[in-house]
């Protein structure tokens, strides 16, 4: 019963996941104002990773616990800057 309850949780789990990396990944490129070197950053990784370079929605829903690359780069290059106060 257990593992029918974390199956069926799971993509809530990795949604919630994914809303925390948005977060922090907008608070980094706020905190740095140095969005090409995110997305520089991201293209590196994108060229030497082994995971599914676009994976289906279904599998993202419920096994990507953070965006996938593309999602990253398009993030950073779309995202407006937040004030961070010190």
């Amino acid at each position: 019963m257990l593992n029918l309850f974390s199956f069926l949780s799971n993509p809530i789990s990795t949604y919630v996941s994914r809303s925390m990396e948005i977060e922090a990944d907008r608070y980094e490129v706020s905190l740095t104002e140095d969005r090409e070197s995110a997305v520089s950053a991201m293209e590196k990784l994108t060229q030497t990773s082994l995971g599914l370079p676009r994976p289906s929605n279904i599998y993202k829903t419920w096994y990507h616990t953070h965006p996938t690359l593309e999602e990253r780069i398009e993030f950073y290059r779309t995202v407006e800057f937040e004030e961070i106060e010190n």
